[in-house]
């Protein structure tokens, strides 16, 4: 039977066995990623490497996902050891640029039709308000609608929108509304904000480091904009981010302002320009006050040079207060916070500052475990966001190290690679000779049919010239398969030239030059009658996005005499070219480099408009550590002991809705059914939300909706909500209904019962079959049930009014019934219908209309005139 199978967020945790997959894969017509964090996309680019069937099914997502999704795999892809030049990593920096240059990017609202085995769907992303550029997805099918909002948040943060689902009137009664139950913290945003900055001065003011272990592709840029406020007006602290791939999100960030909140922009802009007029009276003499203070006038947001790498072995050399982002939310074995976190958690001045709740079995999920234990025991049990906590242990853990390969282990991990990259090659060429080869066979069958379909036009005698065409086709499949010299074979007018083993450039020249003295013989009357008897011409299709054409960056831009490379790269993020001034260091990485550029280049992403060579000295320094040639290492775990005395505490910044929020909004969209997916990082969360949904069925007359609990590796069966059925009414039926008409020449009746099958005699069965399609059937109204009854008074009591009321057909009604009185009747503003400037009409969207005005005559007799549009049942 033909499905349609949607992959969502194909996550991953760098450990799990993804071989389970293997089965699915093949099924799967279309990918959805919905945020650019790790539970999101961990497992994308290393499915995409080890599965070719991925390479030919379309991936939606956005810009910001595929921009800081790509960093965010490749920082923690490079901490596991599955990336880079680590002896045993599957998979080089361009296996995860290819994965992310295949994705199809959209933007929110932008709708976009599916049509895949007899199904035809309608996506819609939406702005999910938790991280840039996430999604909550809007899928319309055959009258239905499914929301899948895996993450979201309904309020603003410091620089992103929320996510606004109640004004929407699509998403208004979905058939499934898909969810987790994540759900964040009951303080205000304000409140959670003013205690982490509390946090971070207490630290700062006794001479520690405050520690924050982030996500690059989450929270980063949210924490990093707010401190970088809250110290401007503070004196010179360093802010140091301690990270693989560098400033990459940051400096990515500052160019998608169209996707974050306009008071980003607005503050931006306000700083700008406060500091074009100079920052330096006042403080002339302290040159640290702050280190962009007079040089802010062409700033961009999350300006990169505001914050300094370093490295976790060099934390100890920082002496004094400082604040320390580190990538590696989880704290994981082999990431940048785990490594930061053995360095300074045996200073009792250091406070690590949680500021989302770690994953299970982690030392990230320990920590927090033990922050809300001992925080239960200083508040009497309760649970407090932002409370310090003092944190003393000793325990053993992993410590990843890394070291250089020599000798037969270095010439072995060479072999590997070497071996590694002919095989792509040779699979990538294979699979060119089978895409040649199908299309190929579709021309030749399209020519067929094309030459069958003239013969029986035409009448013509073609089967010469059919011999002719097959015989053309035979021997281009022996121009592809025979090298072995030049020849020419004259028959029938055609030229039949081979190519010799060598292959080289004057037996190119000379093809090209026979191919020239061709002369070419076409019967035109093969052409379909019905066009135009022209010699065949076929146009390049030119593509295009909402930029305009699509081009190839290289055939427009200018090389460089030097080393011919034009210094721009179309979307390659990471580059393999390392240009050092001094010139130790002159190793030249080009051919993955370019290899990479001049697949990206001809790419049908959108990505190529954004510019993201960015100028910056170290960039070649710091990505080269991800080049597979670059002093190869391994990676070894060894088991450290561990004295922690420091501080700990947790605020929750994750960006998630809360529960109050949540209830109030699915209460107001009314979904018919409610899928809860399981929060990976609290286990409390699961019952407290289950049982907070079903307590609102509870508590109403009527059943609101359905909540359903979904459990791992168990499938989910779901029928479909609405039923859209056609139906005759019997004449007498008719008769007995009281019909009111509305615009648009329709008349409507209502009437309550119960629909059954009605008995049928044989003989009239019989009779009736002939006349009618088999799919027809006879029905019967019979009186409602008792059980209904409650149900049905609660409908007569709340009648519903169906009918859209348009104000240009309104205006001429109000114009025939007042001519005599000569009111003045007529739109002003957006839209709005003006009667004889005391009454006005506004309609905001479809059903939602507002009278305005005194209560006079005039204002009663419009309001009966609008309400004789519509109809009540």
């Amino acid at each position: 039977d033909a499905s349609l199978n949607i992959l969502c967020d194909p996550g991953w945790d760098c450990k799990t066995d993804l071989t389970y997959l293997e089965d699915i894969l093949p099924s799967i017509n279309v990918i959805l990623l919905s945020h650019p964090t790790f539970q999101c996309i961990g497992a994308y680019a290393i499915l995409y490497k080890n599965n070719s069937l991925l390479s030919r099914i379309p991936v939606y997502s956005t810009f910001p996902i595929s921009t800081i999704g790509r960093v965010e795999t490749i920082e923690r892809y490079r901490s596991a050891g599955l990336v880079g030049p680590i002896f045993g990593a599957p998979l080089e920096i361009n296996d995860i640029e290819t994965s992310f240059d295949s994705i199809l990017l959209l933007k929110h609202h932008q709708s976009i039709n599916l049509n895949i085995n007899n199904f035809t769907i309608v996506l819609t992303p939406l702005n999910a308000g938790h991280t840039l550029g996430g999604i909550n997805w809007l899928l319309n099918y055959s009258g239905e609608k499914y929301i899948y909002a895996p993450e979201w948040n309904h309020s603003r943060d410091s620089y992103l929108e929320g996510a606004n689902l109640i004004s929407q009137e699509n998403l208004f009664k979905p058939s499934v509304f898909i969810t987790s139950t994540n759900v964040g913290s009951s303080l205000s945003y304000k409140k959670r904000v003013n205690k982490f900055l509390e946090l971070i001065d207490a630290t700062l003011h006794n001479g520690g480091s405050a520690i924050l272990p982030v996500s690059l592709g989450s929270r980063l840029l949210e924490l990093v904009h707010i401190v970088d406020v809250h110290l401007r007006s503070l004196p010179f602290i360093p802010v140091l981010l301690i990270s693989k791939t560098g400033t990459r999100a940051l400096t990515y960030a500052g160019k998608m302002l169209e996707w974050m909140s306009p008071s980003v922009i607005k503050e931006w802009t306000t700083n700008n320009g406060n500091n074009s007029g100079g920052n330096n009276g006042g403080n002339g003499n302290n040159n640290n006050s702050n280190s962009n203070s007079g040089n802010n006038k062409n700033s961009v947001p999350f300006d990169a040079s505001r914050v300094e790498l370093a490295d976790a072995v060099e934390l100890p050399k920082y002496i004094g207060p400082k604040v320390v982002f580190c990538v590696g939310q989880d704290i994981e074995v082999g990431s940048e916070s785990h490594s930061a976190f053995i360095q300074l958690c045996n200073d009792h001045r250091t406070t690590i500052i949680l500021t989302e709740r770690p994953q299970r079995n982690t030392l990230g999920y320990d920590l927090y475990s033990k922050w809300e234990l001992l925080c239960k025991q200083k508040n009497d049990g309760k649970v407090i966001d932002g409370i310090p906590v003092p944190y003393e242990s000793s325990f053993k853990t992993l410590q990843v190290v890394e070291e250089k390969l020599n000798g037969n282990e270095l010439k072995n991990y060479f072999e590997i690679l070497n071996s590694r990259r002919k095989a792509e090659v040779e699979m990538k060429e294979k699979e060119e000779m089978e895409r040649k080869s199908k299309s190929k066979s579709k021309s030749r069958s399209k020519m067929k049919r094309k030459s069958g379909s003239i013969s029986k036009e035409d009448g013509d005698n073609t089967n010469g010239d059919n011999d002719i065409d097959e015989d053309e086709d035979e021997d281009d499949d022996d121009d592809d398969n025979d090298k072995d010299g030049i020849g020419e074979d004259k028959k029938r007018g055609k030229i039949k030239i081979r190519l010799n083993e060598e292959n080289d450039e004057s037996s190119k020249k000379m093809l090209e030059k026979e191919r020239n003295k061709m002369l070419i013989d076409r019967n035109v009357l093969r052409i379909v009658s019905s066009r135009k008897k022209v010699f065949p011409f076929e146009i390049e299709k030119m593509k295009y996005d909402d930029y305009g054409e699509i081009f190839n960056l290289d055939e427009i831009v200018k090389k460089d005499a030097n080393n011919g490379n034009s210094g721009l790269n179309g979307n390659a993020i990471f580059k393999g070219v390392v240009n050092d001034k001094s010139g130790k260091n002159g190793r030249n990485h080009d051919d993955g480099g370019n290899k990479m550029n001049e697949k990206n280049s001809n790419n049908h992403n959108h990505n190529h408009n954004y510019n993201y060579n960015h100028n910056n000295d170290n960039e070649g320094d710091e990505m080269i550590e991800f080049d597979s040639e670059f002093e190869p290492k391994k990676q070894i775990l060894n088991r450290v002991g561990i004295i922690a005395r420091c501080g700990l505490t947790f605020i929750d910044l994750s960006g998630h809705v809360d529960l109050r929020s949540l209830r109030v909004i699915l209460q107001n969209i009314k979904p018919k059914k409610i899928i809860l997916m399981k929060d990976l990082t609290y286990e409390r969360n699961d019952e407290l939300v289950k049982n907070t949904l079903i307590s609102i069925n509870k508590s109403s007359q009527v059943k609101t909706f359905e909540v359903i609990e979904s459990f791992d590796n168990t499938d989910i069966s779901i029928d479909k909500i609405f039923n859209n059925f056609e139906v005759k009414l019997d004449d007498e039926l008719i008769k007995k209904l009281k019909w009111q008409k509305i615009t648009g020449g329709v008349s409507i009746a209502h009437l309550y019962g119960q629909v059954s099958d009605k008995p049928e005699d044989e003989s009239a069965s019989r009779q009736l079959s002939k006349n009618r399609d088999k799919s027809v059937k006879r029905i019967e109204l019979k009186n409602v049930n008792s059980s209904s009854l409650l149900e049905l008074s609660n409908i007569k009591n709340n009648p519903l009014a169906i009918g859209d009321i348009k104000l240009s057909e309104l205006k001429k009604i109000l114009i025939e019934k007042y001519e005599s009185l000569n009111y003045k009747i007529e739109f002003k503003g957006e839209g709005v219908l003006v009667i004889n400037e005391n009454v006005s009409i506004k309609k905001f969207s479809e059903g939602d209309v507002v009278i305005d005005g005194r209560p006079n005559k005039l204002y009663y007799e419009v309001r009966e005139i609008v309400c004789g549009l519509l109809a009540y049942v």
